[in-house]
């Protein structure tokens, strides 16, 4: 039943992502052919800074969409008349919420793999090759300094990467559990514990500053200098760990709300 719950978010999701993505394309396209033309005319400068503008609009919608239209599939197929029908199948709540959380990760990698893509496209040529210049450069200098680290920092910066951005959808799922709570104004309420979070956030990062600057750093300074390698390997590890923590904490919240008050519209 999962695999079948799972196959329906892929397609309700990507239904919604699939002309934006092709819109993208077409706009990459529409730009190069009409890099293709280049003069030094009014009538050009102006089709091509309107190619230019469209272009960045959908590719600002391009990163933005596959977010929106995650967090509003959350809501509708759990909290409105949808999830009557949602919590009567064989799914318990850790599959509703794990199935919605990775179909909206891989929606959103899929989505920047098409935005790396489409600026390929538009800039293909010259610029291209110079650009696939700079980055092998950089490879190669990082492999150069790095040596066998190289792949490590790798394998851990894509898993910090891909925990930000679950810990970012999990926040807001745990935002929207918490405004189902309320009898009246859910939405507002939901806004309200988004603030929460972020007032917390930043009252917890103050804290740590304050307490902080009364901590002498030189000896971990001095150690740091010494073991550069091991320095970017904990401090890359120490992120991972804290993302996984703060995404824990939004996902028991989402867990436990839907599971003990589960609020439907």
């Amino acid at each position: 039943m999962v695999k079948k719950l799972f196959k329906h978010e892929i397609h309700a999701l990507w239904r919604l992502m699939i002309p934006i993505w092709c819109v993208l394309f077409g706009m990459s396209i529409l730009g190069r052919f009409i890099q293709l033309f280049e003069q030094e005319t009014m009538a050009y400068n102006i089709i091509s800074g309107s190619a230019v503008f469209f272009y960045v609009v959908a590719l600002l919608a391009c990163i933005v969409c596959p977010f929106v239209f995650a967090i509003t599939r959350f809501h509708r197929n759990l909290f409105s008349g949808e999830g009557y029908l949602t919590f009567t199948l064989p799914i318990n709540t850790n599959q509703h919420i794990l199935v919605k959380l990775v179909v909206a990760l891989i929606t959103e990698l899929v989505t920047l793999v098409a935005a790396v893509v489409s600026v390929i496209l538009v800039t293909f040529g010259e610029l291209t090759v110079e650009i696939g210049k700079a980055i092998w450069y950089l490879f190669k200098l990082s492999v150069r300094e790095w040596g066998a680290h190289m792949p490590f920092y790798l394998v851990e910066a894509v898993i910090g990467a891909i925990l930000l951005l679950a810990v970012e959808t999990l926040l807001f799922y745990a935002c929207i559990c918490i405004g189902q709570q309320s009898k009246k104004n859910r939405t507002l309420a939901a806004v309200g514990a988004y603030f929460g979070f972020y007032a917390i956030q930043q009252a917890i990062g103050t804290m740590f500053l304050l307490v902080g600057a009364e901590i002498d750093w030189k000896p971990l300074a001095a150690w740091a200098v010494e073991h550069p390698f091991a320095t970017v390997h904990l401090s890359l590890c120490g992120g991972i760990v804290l993302a996984a923590l703060v995404g824990g904490l939004f996902y028991y919240i989402s867990h436990r709300l839907i599971s003990r008050r589960l609020n439907l519209e």
